[in-house]
């Protein structure tokens, strides 16, 4: 756990990681994330990664299909979660790759400008 880094570190770690783990919670003040870019980054970078099942993160990591989910506050589930990917790589590769079509065919910026471009052209008069 290194704490807090520069995206350039992060990025460097990305292709030496097994898996990528962000346990998001809901804060006492109602503080939360609502879809953490390290993510999507490591999903992009074809990394498997388990999350928690609070405000944004389900609708990019679907369980068992396009990453891991496990209840915020469950540190049980979430080491038993770690452990089932790590003795299982096949399978997290397989996931990963999944997760890395998602993140392509939903953040890709070339694909989401022509969206919405098409989406201005139709509502702008000629």
């Amino acid at each position: 756990m290194t704490g807090a880094m520069t995206r350039d570190a992060l990025l460097d770690l990305y292709p030496r990681a097994a898996v990528v783990v962000a346990s998001c919670v809901v804060a006492a003040d109602g503080d939360r994330d609502g879809l953490p870019t390290v993510l999507i980054e490591a999903m992009a970078l074809g990394v498997p990664v388990i999350s928690t099942d609070v405000t944004g993160i389900p609708e990019l990591v679907e369980n068992g299909r396009t990453g891991y989910l496990t209840p915020q506050d469950d540190p049980t589930a979430l080491a038993a979660t770690i452990r089932r990917v790590i003795d299982d790589p096949v399978s997290a590769k397989a996931v990963a790759r999944a997760g890395r079509d998602r993140v392509v065919s939903t953040f890709d910026l070339r694909t989401n400008v022509t969206a919405l471009r098409g989406l201005f052209e139709q509502v702008t008069p000629r």
